[in-house]
């Protein structure tokens, strides 16, 4: 007896479990922390049970060996509940039944919530806005939510539906008029508002009966293709069911049926994609002409002057030097992008990956010198002298980071910026599906 009792505690000392109190009042039993100092950033839960913990949205159980993550500050940042011990809360918006992954920001409001199954249909009724939607909950699905600084307000910004099944849709109005909506794949759901509850966007089921006014002209809108609107409720993005003829700018040109255009509030056309017969040989950007037969993407400002133009949405030059040659030249196709990263790291952080010498090579200089970006470092190849000069760049930083190199007239790197990212390291794209650039410019330092 003696040497089993004998046997029973070494067995439970060499789990390595040991109790310890959370910046939450919770006591949990751990078996793994990482550690800022006296400050605990993550938590592995140990023991043979999950533990309760205290969150904004309620006491949730965390799965036995998953770690539970805290900002410096000590507000909970992560935890993981398993699917056998979901819960049912309430929320501002309905009630949810919650499994999976769930994220909050330091003010305490929810930033991603994983819910499930709430009924033997699959189906929830959520209020947002003045709006109430039917969602077609599949296994542990995703809402994202923006920042609304106090854990008591829900601000939604993607809720999920099933993937594939469009069986429901429903009427919305707003300034622009009713229209009949049901989900769609991709960026463009119909489950995507703004921080005001108000619509972003979605596939419409069927042709509206009013037309899109588009710098004074009724254009009507494609059936099954997606709109989008700005938070007033304006028109940014439509498909329209028949060719428009277009002078914006100085320039005469036309848009076919069924590609895409983005339009500024008060209707003047902010991005053509797949233009053509543009009415001048050459587009004039400062002193420099360049041939129009290779441009298929017009860009204007809000005054409705050309403000950058490109061969395709992903290839859009906006930026230029003061002569009109072309200051950046980034090939923003996504998935070329996406390679560059690996997400989901024990320690629920995003990193680059090195894909070989260099990530990118497409920024364009003064000098046309080639650039290349690296992993702590930016190198200009000087073709003459076959040399390259590093220019490093901030600490934390990586080449993949990198959206935009600002030159001196003279070639020299001067600043760079970088794409922006959620708080789970998602890319954070704009209504052309491109990474958006985070536009504070950051110094290179040597």
């Amino acid at each position: 007896m003696k040497k089993i009792v004998i046997g029973l505690m070494f067995a439970v000392l060499c789990t390595n479990v040991f109790a310890l109190k959370l910046p939450t009042g919770d006591n949990v039993r751990a078996s793994d922390t990482k550690m800022d100092g006296d400050k605990i950033l993550e938590v592995r839960i140990g023991g043979d049970k999950p533990a309760n913990i205290t969150t904004p949205i309620g006491v949730l159980p965390a799965l036995h060996n998953q770690i539970v993550t805290f900002y410096p500050s000590g507000a909970l940042k992560s935890l993981y509940v398993n699917w056998k011990d979901r819960q049912t809360i309430s929320t501002p918006m309905g009630d949810l039944t919650v499994a999976g992954e769930l994220f909050f920001y330091e003010s305490g409001s929810p930033a991603k919530i994983s819910t499930t199954y709430q009924s033997d249909e699959g189906l929830s009724k959520l209020k947002i806005g003045n709006i109430e939607y039917t969602v077609y909950n599949d296994y542990e699905q995703e809402i994202y939510f923006y920042d609304s600084g106090n854990k008591d307000v829900w601000q939604p910004q993607r809720v999920p539906y099933k993937q594939g099944d469009y069986k429901f849709s429903f009427e919305y109005t707003n300034k622009s008029g009713k229209f009949d909506l049901s989900p769609v794949k991709g960026n463009a759901s119909v489950y995507e508002f703004y921080p005001d509850g108000s619509l972003k966007g979605g596939k419409l089921k069927t042709s509206p009966d009013f037309p899109v006014m588009v710098n004074g002209t009724e254009v009507y809108i494609k059936k099954d293709s997606v709109i989008e609107f700005f938070s007033d409720g304006s028109i940014s993005h439509f498909v329209p069911d028949e060719l428009i003829q277009v002078e914006q700018g100085g320039l005469k040109f036309t848009i076919a049926a069924g590609n895409d255009v983005w339009l500024h509030k008060d209707g003047k056309i902010r991005v053509a994609d797949n233009v053509k017969n543009i009415s001048s040989d050459t587009v004039a950007v400062g002193k420099i002409a360049y041939n129009s037969n290779n441009i298929s993407v017009l860009k204007f400002d809000e005054k409705g002057n050309l403000s950058g133009f490109g061969v395709t949405i992903n290839k859009l030059f906006d930026a230029f030097y003061t002569d009109g040659k072309i200051k950046r030249a980034v090939d923003w196709t996504y998935s070329a992008l996406y390679n560059l990263w690996k997400t989901n790291l024990p320690n629920r952080q995003f990193e680059a990956i090195r894909t070989g010498d260099a990530y990118v090579k497409g920024f364009s200089n003064p000098k046309e010198e080639d650039v290349e970006l690296h992993d702590t470092y930016v190198s200009i190849y000087d073709k003459a002298s076959y040399s390259n000069k590093k220019f490093n760049l901030e600490s934390g930083d990586f080449g993949a980071y990198i959206a935009n190199v600002y030159f001196a007239d003279n070639g020299t790197p001067t600043s760079y910026t970088t794409f922006k990212h959620d708080l789970f390291g998602n890319y954070i794209l704009d209504e052309y599906g491109r990474p958006i650039e985070d536009t504070t410019k950051k110094k290179f330092t040597k």
